[in-house]
């Protein structure tokens, strides 16, 4: 079962009409919920392998996936100008694993809330080395921004997007697919992957 988070009560014949077809399960986001209980059902969704839809609007948090990330997950926004993922925590990525297996992401902007003299990436997807571990493979990221830049303070940061920071060659990273995604305002690297599969 799948879940939709959206900012917008007064859309939600729409959405359901338009999500409806996918087998989403609309989860609504009223004004009261908090950062920490979106990132909850983020985190729940990313390990049940579901999808999981935001609506437009600003969400302040930093998703980090326990060890061993995910398989079959989806995170799906209103597009790169409507649905930003901002961090919530200076120097700390907005998304971040250790593995990444056959999942999907699309309609979404990923930045920092700023950066100072940091140089972490706004995205951090690294493979989890090991037996049975899984690394980063067969990925799709349809229409998402990346950037390096400090939301609030204008800095740029270091990488906006990078794979494999830490695992490297054994993390993998292959079959990664990118359409239509912008990565900007980087110091070193716009995207950087340090693994030597293919994308």
């Amino acid at each position: 079962m799948s879940a939709i988070i959206t900012t917008n009560k007064v859309r939600r014949e729409a959405v359901d009409a338009t999500l409806s077809s996918q087998k989403l399960t609309p989860i609504y986001r009223p004004s009261t919920y908090s950062m920490a209980d979106i990132t909850g059902r983020i985190v729940a969704a990313a390990a049940s392998g579901e999808k999981i839809y935001l609506g437009p609007g600003e969400y302040n948090l930093n998703i980090s996936l326990p060890n061993g990330g995910s398989q079959g997950f989806g995170m799906v926004g209103a597009g790169r100008n409507r649905t930003f993922l901002i961090s919530g925590v200076a120097n700390t990525p907005v998304f971040a694993c250790q593995g990444l297996w056959y999942s999907t992401f699309e309609g979404l902007s990923f930045s920092h809330r700023e950066l100072g003299a940091g140089t972490m990436p706004a995205v951090d997807v690294d493979g989890k080395t090991g037996d049975n571990a899984r690394g980063v493979q067969g990925n799709t990221w349809t229409d998402c921004a990346f950037s390096a830049r400090g939301w609030y303070d204008g800095l740029r940061g270091h990488t906006a997007f990078w794979m494999c920071r830490v695992a490297g060659n054994a993390g993998q990273g292959s079959e990664n697919c990118f359409f239509n995604c912008h990565f900007n305002a980087a110091t070193f690297a716009c995207c950087q992957i340090t693994g030597y599969n293919a994308l």
